[in-house]
């Protein structure tokens, strides 16, 4: 958004008061709704998600109570950001607006939760420990801390002092470590033989498929990892890139080198490889066994690729284009299955953001507490068609990551997106858009 954009919507809303006032007729607010959240401003949104938000927290102000003394724009916060009396002349306008306190002293004015605040804060907090970290390692390393000492080194001794230093050297012990903990790449061809192609059975070009993209992924880290282990031996060049991957590990940060290859993360280095071992053996479990009655959906590489392949499954058996297909959702009150369901996939590994799983009313409340992050239970995902979905008052999306943005894919949707689950629960579409609720496969640490 831009100066622009809140300009032209401040002179489309004089001039539509102006002409309300000389016609005598009831403010337009579609009209009005219509053009900011939909032209000036939604224009800029790709999400259809972010704009049906954008939409939501335009119609908190662009209202009819707006116009009248003592409306409460938050509901939540019924004290402080109140509309003044309509009988107020414009030096009393200015005055009442003037007093109002800065939107950062709270959230429940854009109808966010509480715990918003201590979220940010916590992002903010740690935001600023990072820049300390890397602010603090560069100074060491233009101190020329990292030298390579008083440069006497015999003939003998030469390869015995690189092999010490080797030792000492941290990044080179990190390397070691996560290449030991690396389990070796899958076989893909063996797969391929116990799970063959089927017309009836899509998972298994699914797991086929998996296996492939980790082992480019485990390719590329080994491949990485070991180049900059040899350049701080100095057995190869070390490069810009090779630098930018020693400095990450260093930090304690994924390097974007891997990144580039990999699924979608935000963890740090350590928790993002105790999260790459637990896939690999989640896929591995299923390759030298049987495919398993509830699927970690968190687990996989390509996520729309199994949503895909289980809609793919119900299409063929009842001959139904799967552009008709739709899913209907089921919130399970069991922890684990021991048996796949006849119709769907179980799902897990959820967590939702910005409200809270109720287990007895089986019900989405919101937030309580402290509580920011609530795992969801296991979700019973059976395809029917689409004349057969079952609505609920939320349609919830699904995201890969906290971040909740990615690059706009050929489908128009972003590539951070998972799919929309429709969840029970007593409150509106509006009041959880605000809030901010979805379901993410992935947290931050």
């Amino acid at each position: 958004f831009n100066e622009s954009a809140l300009r032209i919507s401040m002179k489309q809303l004089l001039q539509f008061v102006e002409g309300v006032a000389d016609a005598k007729f009831a403010l337009p607010l579609k009209a009005l709704r219509y053009t900011v959240g939909e032209c000036n401003y939604g224009g800029r949104v790709t999400d259809d998600n972010d704009r049906e938000t954008l939409g939501y927290l335009l119609a908190r102000f662009y209202c009819a109570e707006a116009t009248q003394g003592g409306h409460a724009f938050s509901p939540e916060d019924t004290a402080v950001y109140v509309a003044p009396p309509a009988k107020f002349d414009h030096k009393e306008y200015i005055t009442s607006i003037e007093n109002l306190p800065q939107i950062e002293s709270t959230t429940a004015i854009i109808g966010l939760h509480t715990n918003a605040q201590l979220f940010r804060n916590g992002e903010e907090t740690k935001l600023l420990l990072s820049n300390i970290v890397k602010t603090d390692l560069s100074l060491t390393s233009s101190g020329g801390g990292s030298g390579s000492g008083s440069g006497e080194e015999t003939a003998e001794g030469g390869e015995e002092g690189g092999g010490q230093q080797q030792q000492q050297d941290p990044i080179v012990a990190m390397t070691r470590a996560i290449l030991n903990d690396l389990p070796l790449n899958f076989d893909v061809a063996k797969a391929s033989l116990k799970y063959p192609i089927k017309w009836e059975e899509s998972m298994n070009t699914v797991l086929v498929q998996e296996m492939g993209r980790y082992n480019r992924l485990l390719d590329e880290i080994r491949s990485g990892l070991a180049d900059v282990a040899d350049a701080i031996r100095g057995v190869a060049i070390m490069s810009q890139a090779l630098e930018e991957v020693a400095r990450s590990i260093e930090l304690g940060h994924v390097p974007k080198q891997f990144l580039a290859k990999s699924f979608p993360s935000l963890k740090p280095l350590a928790s993002y490889f105790t999260d790459l071992n637990e896939r690999l053996a989640f896929l591995r479990e299923w390759a030298e066994g049987k495919p398993p009655p509830v699927y970690w959906i968190s687990g996989f590489f390509f996520t729309q690729a199994f949503i895909t392949g289980s809609m793919q499954n119900f299409a063929r058996r009842s001959s139904t284009p799967i552009d008709q297909v739709g899913f209907n959702m089921q919130f399970m009150k069991k922890t684990e299955y021991a048996s796949a369901p006849k119709s769907g996939v179980y799902i897990r590994g959820l967590f939702f953001e910005g409200s809270t799983w109720d287990v007895e009313e089986q019900l989405l409340v919101d937030c309580t507490g402290a509580t920011i992050i609530c795992a969801a239970p296991i979700i019973l995902l059976r395809p029917v068609p689409r004349r057969d979905v079952q609505e609920y008052p939320y349609a919830c999306p699904v995201y890969r990551t906290s971040e909740r943005r990615g690059q706009l894919s050929t489908t128009g949707l972003s590539t951070n997106f998972v799919m929309i689950i429709r969840v029970p629960t007593k409150l509106s579409q509006a009041f959880w858009k605000m809030r901010g609720a979805a379901l993410l496969c992935s947290l931050s640490e």
